[in-house]
């Protein structure tokens, strides 16, 4: 980890291998846990039994996805894996922009108006306040997924199953602070977390310092993946 980096933890994750090749990337933001704390497993047991032959001697669970898409049998390999080139420090100021670069079919730029025309979702993040009351916060947006499809989607290798589960979304601020999202996140077949880039909070737009908009992501107890000043998102490679 790079301690001169706020959550650098955030910009890593874990890429799973099986023995046919087949991969999938878990983001530390998932299991740390400060953030989302996820107790995803390496499993060599199942029911009490070891696991079927078929499996090998060890399997990822992945609780939450539906369709198992990262239940990664025979693994034979965990790699720790880096978000790519780390984005230039600099002063912390407004954002009024938001580019989406990267593997992406449509490289693309928004603005205020340009997100409040994509379909608005409303997201509410359960939390605590500095005196440990429990608060709830409603935020509204734009889900990153919905956002990545308005760009033309994540650009694919077709002969690679889930080649999604591969990717990686790295969120920069204007001051660059970042983090990754990876595919399974918020893929609807999936984890299918309601990641958000957000316009609003408590149905007021963010102040200044904030910039004009944010990355949510419920479940992050530490909030280290909710960017302000948000301004770039990198669709990114992290397989093999």
């Amino acid at each position: 980890m790079d301690a001169s980096r706020k959550n650098d933890i955030l910009r890593k994750v874990v890429l799973v291998t099986g023995t046919d090749g087949y991969s999938v990337a878990v983001s530390l933001g998932e299991i740390s846990p400060r953030f989302a704390g996820k107790k995803i497993l390496v499993a060599y047991e199942e029911d009490g039994k070891l696991l079927p032959k078929a499996d090998g001697f060890a399997r990822l669970i992945v609780p939450g996805d539906t369709l198992a898409g990262r239940y990664v049998s025979n693994i034979a390999k965990i790699e720790m894996k880096s978000a790519g080139p780390l984005p230039k420090l600099a002063s912390r100021s407004p954002s009024s922009s938001l580019y989406v670069v990267g593997l992406i079919k449509t490289p693309s730029s928004y603005d205020q108006d340009a997100l409040k025309a994509l379909k608005t979702t409303t997201v509410t993040v359960q939390g605590k306040d500095e005196s440990g009351k429990a608060v709830s916060t409603m935020y509204s947006g734009v889900l990153l997924s919905d956002l990545l499809t308005s760009a033309g989607g994540m650009q694919l290798n077709a002969k690679a199953k889930n080649d999604f589960l591969r990717k990686g979304i790295v969120a920069i601020g204007t001051d660059g602070y970042s983090c990754i999202v990876v595919g399974g996140e918020i893929e609807q077949r999936f984890a299918h977390t309601q990641i958000l880039v957000a316009l609003a909070e408590n149905g007021k737009p963010f102040t200044n310092t904030d910039g004009f908009v944010r990355l949510i992501v419920p479940g992050d107890q530490a909030q280290g993946r909710f960017v302000s000043n948000l301004t770039e998102l990198q669709v990114v490679e992290l397989g093999p």
